[in-house]
């Protein structure tokens, strides 16, 4: 308790035994991809992680195989449900819903695009240089309910977008 006078003392020896024996670690915060093991781990934030490569899906505990995910008190957990590879609730709930106009490109390579720009979400440790997904329409066109769909997909149904500033 932060009240009781041996609090300080308590966390200046914490401090000491993990500076002095701790293990360092870079900790990350949605997914990390160990491409010397082609695995992709993947934070459920419920201090667990999930495991995923070609093979299965494990849940295991935060810190395993030395990665580390720094917890987020707004997210949601979530479970990991079955794979079905002809049915994909990511596309019917997100992707089919976006508006896209045609020009040069046609609606359903901009949906690629897009689908390639989610994914690329979960690699962010192998790329060193990320495409940031940029929104443009008129008012009213599902710019902001597209964003937070993908936040909500990413953090839980309490994800909300901030509105820009009139300034």
């Amino acid at each position: 308790n932060e009240a009781e006078a041996i609090y300080p003392y308590l966390m200046a020896g914490l401090w000491v035994e993990a500076f002095e024996r701790g293990i360092k670690t870079t900790v990350h915060r949605l997914a990390y991809y160990a491409p010397q093991t082609f695995t992709l781990y993947l934070f459920n934030y419920s201090n667990q992680i999930y495991r995923i490569n070609s093979e299965n899906i494990e849940l295991l505990d935060n810190g395993t195989d030395g990665v580390l995910f720094l917890t987020d008190s707004k997210a949601e957990p979530f479970k990991v449900g079955k794979h079905n590879a002809d049915h994909s609730p990511l596309h019917d709930v997100i992707i089919s819903k976006i508006n896209f106009s045609e020009d040069m490109i046609s609606p359903c390579e901009r949906q690629t695009i897009f689908y390639l720009w989610l994914l690329g979400l979960f690699f962010e440790s192998i790329m060193r240089t990320k495409p940031i997904m940029a929104f443009i329409g008129v008012k009213g066109s599902g710019k902001t309910i597209t964003a937070r769909k993908v936040g909500m997909v990413l953090l839980g149904s309490n994800f909300n977008t901030n509105p820009l500033c009139n300034d």
